[in-house]
Parts: structure tokens; C-alpha cells; sequence
């Protein structure tokens, strides 16, 4: 019974393989194109997995002996490619090669390398029949078809993501900077089966505008929830939603410096020489294009504050620094502080440890924070927690009110010294995720809100709308006003006074007459039915050098 699955001898396994590929790669080749949607592997990727595949089950049956190679060869030129659900198919492949050169060595197999093979214990004399030629065709078929259909449709499925609404996370297509294609991941579809992805997950979904079509977006409002966005950041109800750890280290933005800008230390900081409540001589910074430091004498604090203006929103800041301690004794302190909408959070480095002062919580101590000759110190402000790093471990996260305590209505951040010598180097100031436009939603108990990374400039949930044409039945069809379709061209929703004629969001030509019938224009359609849900993704794979100018492939929280 277990030979008809797993044949003892390696010829046998080998033209099984071939088989299956050849059949696999003809359906790939010629049934997948036709079942393509916008975002997925474009037909052009398609054919050349399909003839990559077709040309390995040909190699096969002539050379059966390297079958392990051949499919392990086959795999790292499909990831090389961007074929990468065949490249993961080649390892079960590889090992069932290999498992069937062992049970065969029992049966007069030599091995990969020279020997005669004996087929299934049966008598190498039989000539082969019509029968086994078509049972043997008819079973590589049904696998190809079994595995086509279970890879696809029931486990994981490759996607190319042509647009920006989720980078930096994800990157889309961008030739100005040298990027023709954009990311290419693969999405799970194995956890739908037993449940809904988890908040802040990456998801891939069909439009709900227009569902002939693939988006992804992160996750962000489950069923049943009331959910706001509010100065930016998002509120279940009624409660600040931080983000886990692992998703809050890849949302971290570059504010500065930032890429493609050239700004300096010099000119991006304004000194502020004295402001603690002693009196005394104004305290002079040193400033470089990459270093600042300055000696307070006892009695004075003195700060080096980010200059540059900052968004409205972007209260969630993290600032961090390379410092070099040249006297910290008796109540000096390096000070680093993040603030904006009436909030201020401060961590104070003295030589007796550190304290961390935040809105509804007082003044909390950091045990685990020494700072030494120096250290990089890093503090960081997002959803209502605050981060503290010491040279690049994660030492403290505490949790604060969502109340005032005396802080800049203006967002900012900057660097300081209280009674104490110090230089600061490599600074690196970084912006939470935060998502703009004020919104409100009673999600239902099968609908989900999608946002893009990209703020903004992401078409998600905050902006969806169409127009609903109300039939004097009763009946009601929804359209986007300008759809977009799989080929980049676009129909727009039109009236031309005797009929309304519109793509309805599953994808059908509308012709409806205007008399008789009523129209609801710029209708919010927020929600992502569960129905809709294809994928959670969690690895792009492509591309790398020598295929793109950047190494992207990585797993995604």
C-alpha cells in the first residue's frame, strides 16, 4: 500500500516526478493566466514557471539517477525567478527522491550514481503495456491537479505588489529609484481555515470595491469592535491600541536623518543655552554636521531640540544617541525628551541610574539602565508607551495615561544636559505609524479595516466609497466612480441622463435606466467582508542582487 505512495526504487520515484511536472507546468503555463488577477504573478511569470517546470520533468526521464539534483536545482532557479511556491515545493520533492533511493537500495538499487534498479519488486522482463503507460499519465495528472489546487488555493499563493500603499514596509514599483518590480511575498492561507488573522497583521484581500482585484494592507479593526483614529494613533474601544513589539520595530520611520535629504546636525538642531531654573551664563554647544556637546555647570540644564517642523500628528517620536560622558557626578543628568499635544516624556540619566517621567505616572525608575564612560541611548513614545534602549536591548517599556501633563501642544524632540558634560553623536530621530484623517467605525461581526502603511498615500478603508443605484424593485448595485482594472485602464461610473453605466464591485457591466431609479453618491464602504480574506502574508522573497539594487526578502510580523 505504502509503494503507491512512496515507490522503494529511484527510477520508479523519477518518472513519477517527471510526470507530475511536465503536467504541473502545462496547467501553470496554460490554465493559471486565465485565473490571474491584478497583484498576483503576471502570465509572462506564469509561463516561465510553467516551461521551467515542463523542462526539469523532461530532463528527468533521462537522467532519473540525479533526480535529487535536478529537483533541488529546479527550486533555487524557480526563487531565483520569483517563482517561489515552487521552490517550495521542490524540497517535499527532494526528499521523497531521496527516501526512495534509500528504500530502493534493498532492491538492487545502486544509488544516484550507477547500479541497476529493480522496479517495485515486480520482473524487469514484463514489457510495459498500454495500461501502465496510461494508469502511470492519468496518476501524474491527478497529483499535478491535487497539488496545483491544494498549494494555491488552500495554502500559500505568490503576489507582486505593484504600488507604494505599504511601503517602507513593503515596497511597489518605483523605476525613478531604480525599482522596475515591486516586492514579491507570499501570503499563508492555512490560518483562515481555523480562524482570523491577528490585529496588525499583513493582509491580502479582494477589493471590496471591486473584487475582481487583490489588495493588501495591515489589518488594524476586527469584528464586533468600535474603532477610532484619533490624533493618529488607533483606539478600540475606547482604549489606545499599542502595537506588539515585533510589529512596532519595523514601523519605526526615518525622520532624520531621513533618506535622500542631506540635513546636518548644525542645521536641523537649535541649541537651547539655558533653561533650567538656575540662574547663570547661557551654555554654548559645540555643533558639527554629526556631533553636539556642551558643559552645563551645576544649576543650569541646557537642550538640543529638533528644529525642523513636524506634522500635526506625529506625537509618537522616538530620538536616540551615541553619548560620550565627560562628567556626570552628584545631580547631573543627560536628558532625552519626547513631547507634543500637552504630553511629555523624559528620561533622566544620572550616575545613580535613570528615571522615567510620563504623563498619569510620575517619575518610574529604570533599574537597568548604567550609562558608564558611554553608551547609546535611545527613548521612544508610541501609543501611549514608552521605549527605552540601551545600546540597542530593549530595557523598559512602560506603559502611560492618555491625560496632559504640562508638554508642547507642537510635537518634538530633543537632546539635553542638566549639570553635566556630555557629546552626542550619531542622533537618529524616528516617526511611529501614524494614521491621518479622524474616523469612526461600529465594525460588524464579519468585517475588518484595512489601512496602508503609506498614510498618505493609501487608498484603504478611510477613503473607500461608491455609488449605490437603488432600483424601483428594491434591488441595489454599488460602483466605484473611476475602477480600475487588471490591464491599468480605468471606467468610470458615468450618467448620461437615460442610463447609469458602471462596473459593480463584482466586477459586472451595470446598464441601469435612470428613470425610475435613485442614486446615493460617495457612500462609505469601510469594511472587508471575511469572505473576502485571501491571505496573510509573511515573507516577501524577492528581489536581491543581481535581480534588484536591494536585498529584500524578509519575514513580516
Amino acid at each position: 500500500m505504502l509503494d503507491a505512495v512512496l515507490p522503494p526504487t529511484l527510477t520508479r520515484c523519477a518518472q513519477r516526478l517527471s510526470s507530475i511536472f511536465i503536467a504541473l507546468g502545462l496547467m501553470v503555463a496554460i490554465l493559471f493566466p486565465a485565473t490571474s488577477v491584478a497583484g498576483t504573478e503576471v502570465a509572462a511569470d506564469r509561463y516561465v514557471t510553467g516551461g521551467l517546470l515542463v523542462a526539469a520533468g523532461i530532463i528527468l526521464r533521462f537522467l532519473p539517477r540525479a533526480t535529487v539534483a535536478i529537483v533541488l536545482v529546479l527550486g533555487a532557479v524557480q526563487f531565483a525567478v520569483g517563482g517561489a511556491w515552487v521552490a517550495v515545493l521542490s524540497i517535499p520533492c527532494a526528499l521523497y527522491a531521496g527516501i526512495s533511493w534509500w528504500r530502493g537500495r534493498g532492491a538492487g538499487e545502486s544509488g544516484p550514481s550507477g547500479g541497476a534498479v529493480e522496479e517495485d519488486g515486480a520482473d524487469p522482463r514484463r514489457p510495459v503495456t498500454t495500461a501502465d503507460v496510461v494508469y502511470e499519465n492519468v496518476e501524474a495528472v491527478v497529483m499535478a491537479l491535487l497539488i496545483a489546487l491544494t498549494v494555491r488555493e488552500f495554502l500559500y499563493e505568490a503576489f507582486q505588489i505593484p504600488t507604494a500603499s505599504m511601503y517602507p514596509t513593503i515596497y511597489g514599483e518605483k523605476p525613478k529609484e531604480g525599482r522596475e518590480h515591486g516586492d514579491r511575498l507570499l501570503a499563508s492561507k492555512v490560518g483562515l481555515l481555523v480562524g482570523d488573522p491577528p490585529r496588525w497583521s499583513i493582509v491580502v484581500f479582494k477589493y471590496p470595491l471591486y473584487r475582481r482585484v487583490n489588495f493588501i494592507k495591515r489589518l488594524v479593526g476586527l469584528p464586533g469592535e468600535q474603532m477610532e483614529l484619533r490624533a493618529g494613533d488607533v483606539y478600540i474601544n475606547g482604549e489606545c491600541m499599542a502595537k506588539p513589539e515585533r510589529v512596532q520595530d519595523q514601523l519605526w520611520f526615518a525622520e532624520y536623518p531621513s533618506p535622500g535629504q542631506e540635513r546636518t546636525l548644525s542645521s536641523s538642531f537649535q541649541p537651547m543655552k539655558n533653561v533650567g531654573a538656575g540662574a547663570g551664563n547661557d551654555v554654548d554647544w559645540q555643533l558639527t554636521d554629526g556631533s553636539a556637546k556642551a558643559d552645563a555647570p551645576a544649576g543650569t540644564e541646557t537642550r538640543l531640540v529638533y528644529g525642523e517642523r513636524l506634522g500635526r500628528e506625529d506625537t509618537d517620536l522616538r530620538i536616540g544617541a551615541d553619548i560620550d560622558v565627560a562628567r556626570l557626578a552628584g545631580d547631573g543628568a543627560i536628558l532625552l525628551r519626547v513631547e507634543g499635544a500637552g504630553r511629555r516624556v523624559e528620561l533622566a540619566v544620572s550616575d545613580d541610574g535613570a528615571v522615567l517621567t510620563a504623563p498619569g505616572i510620575g517619575a518610574q525608575p529604570i533599574d537597568d539602565l548604567r550609562l558608564g564612560d558611554g553608551a547609546r541611548v535611545t527613548l521612544g513614545v508610541a501609543d501611549r508607551v514608552a521605549r527605552v534602549w540601551l545600546d540597542g536591548r530593549l530595557v523598559a517599556r512602560v506603559p502611560h495615561k492618555d491625560i496632559e501633563n504640562g508638554g508642547n501642544k507642537r510635537s518634538g524632540a530633543s537632546l539635553g544636559l542638566r549639570g553635566a558634560a556630555a557629546a552626542f553623536s550619531d542622533v537618529r530621530i524616528d516617526r511611529d505609524l501614524q494614521y491621518g484623517k479622524s474616523r469612526a467605525w461600529d465594525i460588524p461581526d464579519d468585517g475588518f479595516i484595512m489601512l496602508g502603511d503609506n498614510t498618505g498615500s493609501s487608498k484603504d478603508s478611510r477613503e473607500w466609497r461608491v455609488n449605490v443605484v437603488t432600483m424601483a424593485d428594491g434591488r441595489q448595485f454599488a460602483g466605484e466612480q473611476d475602477v480600475k482594472l487588471e490591464d491599468n485602464s480605468s471606467v468610470r461610473f458615468r450618467d448620461d441622463g437615460e442610463n447609469y453605466t458602471f462596473i459593480d464591485v463584482d466586477g459586472v457591466l451595470r446598464r441601469i435606466p435612470v428613470e425610475g431609479t435613485t442614486i446615493d453618491r460617495g457612500v462609505r464602504r469601510p469594511f472587508v467582508r471575511r469572505r473576502d480574506l485571501v491571505g496573510r502574508a509573511f515573507v516577501t522573497f524577492y528581489p536581491f542582487p543581481p535581480f534588484g539594487n536591494e536585498f529584500r526578502p524578509h519575514f513580516l510580523p
